[in-house]
């Protein structure tokens, strides 16, 4: 037999009835009435490697063709549960490519060649615990030009834990300067007159909002969580009509509710317990407290129309509501039959069209005739 037709020699897959494969990689389903060759394809959560889906006990599994060989061609009688390619090439299947390993053979394989942590023990961090000492030398340093990446490496802390204790959102008590960083301009995107963002400082006073006790909103329309030690700016988001929207917790739900509307709970009274909150510019992204109001729904729908100059559409007269009798519905039929029409006739009685086409077709009513007049 020569080497050519030694490949193409078709095996049956251990653990897989129907399925054959070649010593190239070549996998034939005899499921069919006809051998079918089946095309391996990488699958995106398998880590590059090729697969090929194969129909087991009424059910697809996504097999690896380089194990598929390996359990077919490939002696394995200490058991062991891994298949290694030796070039670490994921794609290269070749028999000569592939070995039986240990799960910890085959990582030192791959940090051998390619310089990776695995198999490899991390070295032990700096034995740095932060304290004050240690807080007020970081920075001092920091203040004197050493850079947070550095000061980051030799603490062995995240750059942005470093960053955190420098601008005093982290042991903010040492220094004497607690909440010292904040007395300057902070910003809420999204939140001013034209859509940009409005100027808030601490110093702007917090009103607490009643329905939300660990929330405050402010006069610049800017809601503040109260939920931890320090206090922190919400960033809001904007809903599909356009107002401004942020997530609040409360009693383990999450509620998603409208920033003016908070800030008109906060600081507006209302004590005629109107429904709806208006923005007297009609800019729906001006939530501050000068530019709200609590208003009816009319009152709200009356100044939008007002300003934009829409004509608010007139109340409709209620349509005559008559009860049918064979009266009624024999003078439907003769008027009808006389040539007018079943939508002047439907507006007439209140009634649908489809209901006048069934009066007159006699699915209605049958007993009532066209020239029956009831007290004449």
């Amino acid at each position: 037999m020569t080497a050519a037709r030694a490949s193409n020699r078709q095996h049956p897959i251990p653990g897989c009835p129907d399925y054959f494969i070649t010593r190239s990689g070549a996998v034939w389903s005899h499921k069919g009435p006809e051998p079918r060759q089946l095309r391996p394809y990488v699958h995106p959560t398998n880590g590059g490697y090729f697969v090929v889906g194969l129909r087991i006990d009424g059910a697809t599994k996504n097999l690896l063709l380089h194990r598929l060989l390996a359990t077919t061609f490939i002696p394995n009688p200490k058991g062991l549960p891994e298949v290694n390619h030796k070039d670490l090439k994921k794609r290269n299947n070749s028999l000569s490519n592939l070995e039986w390993v240990t799960k910890k053979g085959n990582a030192v394989h791959a940090a051998s060649n390619f310089g990776s942590a695995k198999g490899r023990r991390k070295p032990e961090k700096k034995p740095y615990k932060l304290n004050d000492k240690l807080v007020q030398a970081i920075r001092r340093r920091c203040a004197q030009g050493e850079s947070q990446a550095a000061l980051a490496r030799e603490f062995d802390y995240p750059p942005g834990t470093i960053s955190r204790i420098v601008n005093y959102d982290l042991w903010n008590w040492v220094g004497g300067r607690k909440y010292a960083h904040k007395k300057k301009v902070v910003r809420a995107r999204g939140t001013g007159p034209t859509g940009n963002a409005n100027t808030a400082t601490d110093s702007e006073a917090h009103h607490r909002i009643p329905e939300y006790p660990d929330y405050r909103a402010t006069a610049s329309g800017v809601i503040w969580s109260y939920k931890r030690s320090t206090p922190s700016m919400m960033t809001p988001g904007t809903n599909n009509d356009g107002y401004r929207i942020v997530s609040l917790r409360k009693e383990g739900r999450s509620y998603t509710e409208l920033v003016h509307r908070l800030v008109a709970l906060a600081l507006i009274p209302n004590r005629r317990k109107l429904p709806q909150v208006n923005h007297r510019n009609l800019d729906k992204q001006d939530n501050r407290s000068s530019n709200l109001e609590w208003a009816t729904h009319s009152g709200n729908v009356n100044h939008s129309a007002a300003i934009w100059g829409r004509e608010i559409p007139a109340a409709k007269p209620p349509k005559k509501q008559y009860k049918l009798n064979d009266r009624l519905v024999a003078d439907i039929r003769r008027r009808s039959a006389l040539g007018e029409k079943v939508k002047d006739l439907a507006h007439e009685y209140g009634v649908s069209t489809s209901y006048i086409y069934q009066l007159r077709d006699g699915k209605h009513y049958q007993w009532a005739r066209a020239g029956a007049r009831t007290g004449t």
